[in-house]
């Protein structure tokens, strides 16, 4: 149902676009879908062309499809291994420009104190956050192996708190029912579902750690951009991460963040437990991180794609 209305609403823009754009004036077209960077090669091929690139497309349509927007337009390639796949299809002019955060939403966060008192958290507790979306895609996204992890790292310890910001409601309750089979305290399990997107920062604020418990699949390994870690990141959390291709390339073991292998409870257990026990470790990987978040908001994302494009000129 979903890919039927998915191809629709394709289809249908195409054709809006087709019927639109010869009769306007463009200095430069900017597209991330596949099928309309094909047709504007066509429609406008002398008009520079920026295609920006999420994900490798495996049928023979669209690897040809990909080739040719490789060949013939700037290349935005959000992880490098994308980036690395279109060279290979030829692209000369190839960025790396990953996702990132709007830099104003993270200059006044309150204290950690007064963001606890304003989510309703316990000033004293350690609190591991989940923020975003618990499925992309139809794809779990390691949630019950944090679940899981928090049960094994609370067997030798406090156990801790862990707040989910975003949703479905289902997707939450799932959680919840793992939670509370696993034995652990229903009152430190905190669901704030959905919430306004000026409301984030104050439960990032919050935080003791970020977790990006992401499993090991094709789309999470190589495409994905998460802003949830660039959120992480500009609030200062301590970032607790899978060890992918695409988290690996943005934030360093030890320096930044906390890297575990895809899937691996244990490790994941281990490191909430090291993160627990050492305030000054998750102080100096928040620092750094939010040092490094700088480096990857929106403003600085749009000044380097210019400067690659006007470069070419």
């Amino acid at each position: 149902r979903y890919a039927v209305a998915f191809l629709v609403q394709t289809f249908t823009y195409l054709l809006a676009i087709l019927a639109w754009l010869p009769f306007q004036r463009a200095d430069l077209l900017y597209t991330r879908d596949l099928f309309i960077g094909a047709a504007l090669t066509l429609l406008r091929p002398r008009t520079p062309l920026v295609y920006e690139v999420h994900q490798v497309h495996h049928s023979r349509l669209g690897r040809r499809l990909q080739g040719l927007l490789a060949r013939r337009a700037h290349v935005v390639a959000i992880t490098s291994y994308l980036a690395g796949h279109m060279r290979e299809l030829g692209a000369a002019r190839v960025l790396v420009a990953h996702d990132g955060i709007r830099a104003a939403r993270f200059d006044s966060l309150p204290s950690k104190a007064e963001a606890r008192a304003a989510c309703a958290l316990s000033p004293d507790a350690f609190v591991v956050g989940y923020v975003g979306r618990l499925h992309t895609m139809d794809m779990p996204k390691g949630l019950d192996t944090l679940v899981e992890a928090v049960a094994l790292a609370a067997q030798d310890g406090a156990p801790s708190d862990l707040l989910l910001v975003g949703g479905p409601p289902e997707g939450v309750e799932a959680v919840r029912r793992q939670w509370v089979a696993l034995g652990l305290p229903p009152e430190r399990l905190h669901a704030a579902g959905q919430v306004p997107a000026g409301e984030v920062p104050c439960y990032l604020a919050a935080l003791d750690v970020g977790a990006l418990p992401l499993p090991w699949t094709e789309h999470f390994a190589y495409y994905a951009s998460a802003l949830k870690l660039f959120e992480y990141m500009a609030a200062g959390c301590a970032v607790l991460a899978s060890d992918l291709p695409s988290t690996a390339e943005v934030v360093r073991d030890g320096e930044t963040a906390l890297l575990v292998p895809p899937g691996d409870t244990a490790a994941l257990a281990a490191a909430i437990r090291r993160l627990r026990d050492d305030p000054a470790l998750r102080e100096r990987l928040g620092a750094g991180a939010r040092g490094e978040a700088q480096r990857y908001t929106w403003d600085a994302r749009a000044a380097a794609i210019k400067a690659f494009v006007e470069g070419d000129e």
